[in-house]
């Protein structure tokens, strides 16, 4: 028993974009930063793909997959995830890292 035991069957294991060596993943931590990466079965989603990825993984969030993953839903959802939303938490980053 235990968390450690939890840890363990969880099939995400989360990366800090601070405390991690992005050059092993081809990536920089101003790409990271701009989007939501997830790497799985050596490829690499970015964006709502990304999302969808990881709530797959998700069993409480496997609906919200389903939903992303409609015709039309997940282009919608990046146009604003992309133009809107991480654009926001980019600059949001940007200006934590200097103070």
């Amino acid at each position: 028993g235990g968390l450690g035991d939890v840890y363990k069957r969880q099939p995400i294991d989360f990366k800090d974009i601070n405390n991690t060596d992005l050059n092993s993943f081809g990536l920089t931590r101003d790409e990271t930063a701009r989007q939501l990466h997830v790497l799985k079965n050596s490829e690499l989603f970015v964006g709502v793909k990304a999302f969808v990825t990881l709530w797959n993984e998700m069993p409480k969030y496997r609906f919200l997959a389903k939903i992303f993953s409609l015709p039309g839903v997940g282009k919608v959802a990046q146009f604003v995830y992309y133009h809107i939303i991480s654009r926001y938490l980019y600059k949001r980053d940007v200006k934590r890292l200097k103070t």
